[in-house]
């Protein structure tokens, strides 16, 4: 049961994160992260993030069923600058998130650090509603359509672009 919901979870999230990828533009260069060197300060803000991202993606998700390609696309958009502005919030790059993820789903040791922060001592859900496992791999904000938050945005992280499509600018 603990595993359905794990991976029912796990599908939320990747989708969320994979819907920020646009096919407009180039990715950037993957940020790679081993998993010895994440630090629990790192791991906190990533399951801070990951929170947030899924609470996006579930506030949008059901608001694009029905419409049009085209304003589904305009509010897939809002949704992806919130989800770059969500992750931003917590000190963190979508580049270094989506490292982060990618060692989190590679080692158990750090997976189950993730799932103590996240499900408080048990390294899966046991209600599973708003605490999400990583995305799995390949899930992950900032394939084509990425480009990185404005110069002096959210939280002064001072990177240049923004995520989600052209024009896009986090609130």
């Amino acid at each position: 049961m603990k595993t359905m919901q794990t991976l029912l979870i796990a599908g939320t999230l990747s989708a969320a994160l994979a819907a920020c990828a646009g096919p407009e533009r180039e990715a950037p260069a993957e940020m790679t992260v081993s998993p010895q060197s994440v630090t629990s300060d790192q791991l906190q803000r990533f399951t801070n993030a990951a929170r947030k991202v899924t609470a996006i993606s579930q506030e949008y998700a059901p608001r694009t069923q029905g419409m049009r390609s085209d304003q589904a696309t305009l509010l897939e958009q809002e949704a992806n600058g919130r989800k770059a502005h969500a992750v931003w919030s917590e000190g963190l790059t979508v580049p270094e998130f989506n490292a982060i993820n990618t060692a989190v789903q590679q080692d158990p040791a750090l997976m189950r650090r993730y799932g103590e922060l996240t499900w408080g001592g048990s390294a899966a859900p046991s209600g599973g509603a708003g605490y999400p496992p990583p995305p799995p791999p390949g899930g992950s904000m900032g394939g084509p359509g990425y480009s990185p938050p404005p110069a002096g945005g959210p939280g002064g992280m001072g990177q240049p672009g923004t995520m989600g499509g052209p024009g896009m600018r986090p609130r």
